[in-house]
């Protein structure tokens, strides 16, 4: 699935008023920001009035690293996060399935070989049909 190029990112941030050249720098799709020493996110380029400049996903640790929502199926947000782990992607988490959480999922997972992983009760419903989990995780894991 192809995902907005920058040119319909910042057409569509225009249209969002909490839009401010600060929130663009800050929230710059593909930047790796890095939030402390072990959490690092990159903003997908989907902005709009639920995911505001767009879904942030998060990467966490130092040799082995987790991506915890990888966000929507664009290529280019996907290849960042899989550019940025450099191989050494341990797992991919999913929070729950909406469209802009858990598509690049079955991307970065093809990219990576990385497990993609979800909580039980997070998946009692399934709104993204591309989905593929391979371990269900329990309280505890």
């Amino acid at each position: 699935m192809m995902g907005p190029g920058p040119q319909d990112y910042d057409a569509a941030a225009d249209l969002l008023p909490f839009m401010t050249p600060e929130v663009r720098e800050a929230f710059r799709p593909g930047r790796v920001v890095g939030l402390s020493p072990v959490v690092k996110r990159i903003t997908a380029a989907n902005p709009g009035m639920m995911t505001g400049p767009g879904t942030n996903t998060f990467i966490i640790g130092r040799d082995q690293l987790t991506v915890i929502d990888p966000g929507p199926a664009l290529a280019s947000h996907v290849e960042s996060i899989a550019r940025h782990c450099n191989g050494k992607l341990k797992q991919i988490l999913l929070t729950h399935t909406h469209p802009d959480h858990s598509p690049g999922a079955k991307l970065l997972h093809q990219l990576t070989g990385a497990p993609v992983k979800a909580s039980g009760v997070n998946l009692e419903r399934i709104y993204d049909d591309t989905v593929s989990i391979d371990e269900r995780l329990e309280d505890g894991d």
